[in-house]
C-alpha cells in the first residue's frame, strides 16, 4: 500500500469490520443461554448471567496477559514484510522475523495451558464469590453450577483466545469472526441437548448450558488449530516449530501482564458499580441493566477499531515507519469518536423509546431515559479511550494504561459512586455522575498518552 493511503480510514475499517461481527457472534453465545434457561426457569436464566459475569471477572485477567501476543506479532508481521519489499534485502531477514513472530504466538498457547489450570484453582472460592456478590439463596446453586462447569473450558477459551491473537497480530481479523459464528451455531444444538436432555443424555439445566458452551468452543478451538498449524502458516511462521527462550517469554509478560491487571480492574470496577445499584432495588437494577445493555452494543465498534489500531501501529512500527504508525492512531481516534458521537446522539434523542421497547414501567423507563442521557455525555470520552488505548498497545505502550486504570478505577471510579451515590444522597444518578467522569477522565489521560508521543521511544525486542 503507498504511504499516502497508510494508517487511513480505509485501512481501519477493513480491519474492524469482522471484529465487530465477532464480538456480535459472542454476545449472541451468551444470549443463546439465556433464552434457552428462559424454558427452565426465571431464577436459572438470572444464574446463568450472573455465572456469565463471574466467569468473565475470572477469565478477563488471562485473556488480558494473552492479548499481549497480538502486540509482539503485529511488530515482528510488520518488519518481516518491511524487510521483504527492501531491494537487496536477504530473504531470511524476513524469514526470521515472521519466524519470531510464530515463537510468541507458542508463547501465547503455553500461557493459555497455565492460565486454564490456574483458573481451575478458583473452584473452591466460588461460592464465597457469589456470597460476596450478595447472590440470592434461589440463584446460587444454579450459578455456582453453571460457573464451575464453565471454568473446566478455561483452558479451550485460553487457547482460542490465543490463536485469534495471533491472527489479528498478521491482520487476519475475518477468520475469527468464522469460527466465532459457527460456535454460536453449534451452540443452539448443544444447548437443547445439554440443557433438556436427549437420549441417554440426563438434564442438566444451568450445568448443561455451561457444558453446550464449552463443546462449542472446543470444536472451534480445533479449527483454529487447524488453521494455526496449517501448511500455509506453518511454512511462514513455523508455529508447528517449538522452541522456547526465557528472555522471549519475559518480554510478552512485561507486555501482556499490564494489560491483564487493567483489564481485570476494569471490569471488577464496573461489577461493584453494579452491585451498588442493585441496593436501590429491583426497578432501578432493571434500569441499569438496559442501558449496559445498549451500551455494550453501541461500545462494540469502539473496540474493534482499538483492536484494528493496535494491528496497524504495531505492523507500522515493525515496519519503522513511525509516521504512519502515528496516522493510525489518530485516524483510529478520529473514526471512534466519530461513530460513538453518533451513539451518543442517538441515546439523547431515542432513549426513552429504547427503554419503552424492555419495559413500560413508567419509573423505570423515567430514570433509564435519564441514564441514556447521562450515557451519552461519555460516548466520546470513551471513544477517546479504547482508541488510545489500542494504538498504545500496538506501540508495546501498557504499563501507563495499567497504573492509570488501578488509580482512576479504584482510586477514583469506585470510591465517587459510593461519594455522590450514597454519603451525598444522590442515589442511581450519582452513581451514575461518577462514571460519567470516571470515563472522562480516563479518556483525556490516554489520549494526551497517546498524542504525548512516549511511545515511539518503547522498543519490546
Amino acid at each position: 500500500m503507498e504511504s499516502a493511503e497508510a494508517g487511513g480510514f480505509r485501512e481501519i475499517v477493513v480491519l474492524a469490520y469482522p471484529v465487530v461481527l465477532s464480538m456480535m457472534a459472542q454476545s449472541l453465545l451468551g444470549i443463546v443461554d439465556t433464552w434457552f434457561m428462559g424454558y427452565v426457569s426465571t431464577a436459572a436464566q438470572g444464574a446463568v448471567g450472573l455465572g456469565n459475569m463471574l466467569v468473565w471477572v475470572l477469565f478477563s485477567f488471562f485473556f488480558g496477559v494473552i492479548n499481549g501476543v497480538s502486540t509482539f506479532v503485529s511488530q515482528k508481521e510488520g518488519e518481516g514484510k518491511e524487510s521483504a519489499q527492501q531491494e537487496g534485502a536477504d530473504p531470511k531477514d524476513s524469514e526470521r522475523s515472521f519466524h519470531e513472530a510464530g515463537r510468541y504466538a507458542n508463547y501465547g498457547l503455553m500461557i493459555a495451558v497455565g492460565s486454564g489450570l490456574l483458573l481451575l484453582t478458583f473452584q473452591p472460592l466460588l461460592p464465597w464469590m457469589l456470597s460476596m456478590a450478595g447472590t440470592k439463596a434461589s440463584l446460587a446453586e444454579p450459578a455456582m453450577a453453571y460457573s464451575s462447569v464453565r471454568l473446566w473450558g478455561g483452558i479451550l477459551a485460553c487457547a482460542s483466545f490465543s490463536v485469534v491473537s495471533f491472527l489479528r497480530g498478521t491482520g487476519d481479523t475475518r477468520t475469527p469472526m468464522y469460527v466465532s459464528f459457527l460456535i454460536v451455531f453449534l451452540n443452539v444444538p448443544f444447548n437443547y441437548v445439554f440443557i433438556f436432555g436427549w437420549g441417554a443424555i440426563p438434564a442438566m439445566g444451568a450445568a448443561g448450558a455451561a457444558h453446550a458452551t464449552n463443546l462449542a468452543q472446543m470444536l472451534g478451538l480445533m479449527l483454529y488449530l487447524w488453521v494455526y498449524w496449517s501448511p500455509r502458516v506453518h511454512r511462514r511462521y513455523r508455529t508447528r516449530a517449538w522452541s522456547f527462550q526465557g528472555r522471549e517469554l519475559g518480554r510478552l509478560s512485561a507486555v501482556g501482564l499490564p494489560i491483564g491487571v487493567q483489564w481485570v480492574l476494569e471490569t471488577g470496577s464496573w461489577t461493584v458499580f453494579t452491585a451498588f445499584v442493585a441496593h436501590f432495588g429491583e426497578k432501578a437494577l432493571a434500569a441499569h441493566h438496559i442501558v449496559l445493555q445498549m451500551l455494550h452494543l453501541s461500545f462494540m465498534p469502539g473496540v474493534a477499531i482499538s483492536i484494528a489500531a493496535t494491528t496497524l501501529v504495531g505492523q507500522y512500527i515493525g515496519a519503522r515507519r513511525k509516521e504512519d504508525a502515528e496516522r493510525s492512531g489518530f485516524s483510529a481516534i478520529k473514526l471512534a469518536m466519530l461513530y460513538m458521537g453518533v451513539m451518543a446522539l442517538i441515546f439523547a434523542v431515542f432513549g426513552r423509546e429504547v427503554m419503552l421497547l424492555f419495559n413500560r414501567e413508567p419509573s423505570v423507563v423515567e430514570l433509564g431515559t435519564t441514564l441514556f442521557l447521562m450515557a451519552g455525555l461519555f460516548q466520546i470520552f470513551d471513544a477517546l479511550g479504547m482508541a488510545a488505548t489500542g494504538a498504545l498497545r500496538g506501540a508495546g505502550d501498557t504499563t501507563y494504561p495499567m497504573w492509570l486504570m488501578i488509580a482512576a478505577s479504584w482510586g477514583f471510579f469506585v470510591p465517587l459512586v459510593y461519594l455522590l451515590g450514597r454519603w451525598m444522597g444522590g442515589g442511581v444518578i450519582g452513581a451514575w455522575w461518577g462514571a460519567v467522569l470516571y470515563i472522562l477522565l480516563v479518556g483525556v489521560l490516554l489520549f494526551w498518552r497517546w498524542q504525548r508521543g512516549a511511545w515511539k521511544d518503547i522498543h519490546i525486542g
